[in-house]
């Protein structure tokens, strides 16, 4: 739990004024939307926040290239992770939300992208539309796969899921049984791993720029 709420204060301190809850929120219709969603499109990058203090309002405003640019290099700076890459990922075997079972070592030959998450993660919630851009760029192209593994109840996976689309293939497990799999971290995490089973790159943490950053390590996986 320590690392889950480390993860989400790095994420507060990198969107500014993310913890002003009561502030009114807009998208970028201008139409008024939630906490999660308003800030789920400044993690695409093409929008940035401002804030209206005498009215409490949070508005969408486009992006220039460099501040995106700025943006996603803090971004990038923040979420590292110290695993070296080009080592294997732990195998891993779970059954999905149909009961249809998916074994690591079934995926190789294809390029795979892990993101971990759990219901009720704030910074998970505001990455979730723009990695579901991310599986839509990729549609076309069944070497490349998109796994998630979702450490909640089924049950409550079901019924989050309805209203709140994943485009991941969505495998339930739990907090114990990750960390005594894969360690301790924050969440949410990312990992690419290429087609011969080894980390290709590994993040835990998101920000702006997540998707684009990912696209660069799955295109690159591509090339090795």
């Amino acid at each position: 739990m320590k690392n889950v709420l480390l993860s989400f204060g790095l994420l507060l301190l990198a969107l500014p004024g993310l913890g002003q809850r009561k502030a009114i929120f807009f998208d970028s219709l201008d139409r008024v939307t939630t906490f999660e969603l308003h800030w789920a499109q400044v993690v695409t990058g093409r929008y940035k926040t401002q804030y209206d203090r005498p009215s409490k309002r949070r508005t969408l405003v486009r992006t220039t290239p460099p501040e995106f640019r700025d943006e996603m290099a803090k971004t990038e700076k923040r979420i590292g992770w110290p695993q070296p890459v080009g080592q294997p990922f732990a195998d891993f075997t779970l059954p999905d939300l149909a009961g249809q079972v998916c074994r690591s070592t079934d995926l190789r030959g294809k390029i795979v992208v892990l993101n971990f998450w759990f219901v009720g993660c704030g910074p998970c919630e505001m990455e979730r539309p723009a990695l579901n851009e991310l599986v839509q760029r990729y549609h076309a192209d069944s070497g490349v796969v998109f796994v998630s593994l979702a450490a909640s109840p089924l049950d409550k996976l079901r019924e989050f899921l309805l209203t709140n689309p994943f485009a991941y293939r969505v495998l339930p497990t739990d907090l114990a049984a990750v960390k005594q799999q894969f360690g301790a971290f924050g969440y949410p995490r990312s990992v690419v791993i290429g087609r011969d089973g080894n980390v290709v790159y590994n993040c835990s943490g998101t920000g702006v720029g997540i998707t684009q950053i990912l696209q660069r390590e799955i295109e690159r996986a591509r090339r090795l």
